[in-house]
Parts: structure tokens; C-alpha cells; sequence
């Protein structure tokens, strides 16, 4: 008799229906869908996300419909939103952008030109 293995959920897509027009919230759903309707400061794709995230999700497929270019601006996008950069005069006004927030210490190696990791935190 074989035996089931599980697939940790780190390697399962989450999928979630985001496509519908919002119609009871007709009033906000005009302007965005539904799904980027503000909780806070972010949507709440973003905090459905986050609570299958910490439970170990890592991709996601997002069916979209009604003002599905929104939310695919939204996420391609993202790191604009959520990340600081510096601006650098000298070679056309090129963003560069550093790491989600970076610390203290991170900021200030930064501003003195210590590139010792990517934009990512991986070391360079």
C-alpha cells in the first residue's frame, strides 16, 4: 500500500478569487476593487496574503476580474511603495532602491557608499 506525502504548504499555491465587482460596496468599489480596498495602509489582498504567508504559503495565484489592472499594478509596483531609495543626480536621476526598511545602521552604510549587499540583503 503506498503511503501519502504531505506537500508542505511553502510549495502549494494559495489561490484566491479576487474578481468580483464589490457591488455592496458600490460606493468605494467605483474607484478600486475590492480587493484594494484599504485596511489601514494596505489593501486587503494584502493582509489576506500576509496570514497565509505566515503560515508558511509562499505563492499565490490571484484570479482577477473586475479592474484586474489595479491590482496587477499594485503588486508589480509594490517595492516602489514600500521600499526607501535614494535618487542619484549624476547618472540621469536613476532610482536606486535599498532594502524594506532598512535599520539604522543599513542606512547609514548606505549614505556613505558601503555597497557590501544588494538591494535585496543578499551580500554582494
Amino acid at each position: 500500500m503506498a503511503t501519502a506525502t504531505r506537500t508542505p504548504i511553502s510549495e502549494m499555491p494559495v489561490v484566491i478569487l479576487a474578481g468580483g465587482m464589490g457591488t455592496r460596496l458600490k460606493e468605494e468599489t467605483d474607484r478600486l476593487p475590492k480587493p484594494l480596498l484599504p485596511i489601514g495602509e494596505r489593501p486587503i489582498l494584502w493582509h489576506i496574503m500576509k496570514l497565509y504567508q505566515h503560515h508558511g504559503a509562499r505563492r499565490f495565484v490571484l484570479c482577477l476580474g473586475y479592474k484586474s489592472w489595479l491590482i496587477k499594478e499594485y503588486f508589480l509596483r509594490y517595492r516602489e511603495h514600500v521600499c526607501d531609495f535614494t535618487l542619484d543626480a549624476s547618472n540621469g536621476h536613476a532610482a536606486e532602491f535599498l532594502s524594506k526598511r532598512p535599520g539604522r545602521g543599513e542606512l547609514e552604510d548606505h549614505l556613505r557608499g558601503d555597497r557590501s549587499h544588494h538591494d535585496d540583503g543578499r551580500p554582494a
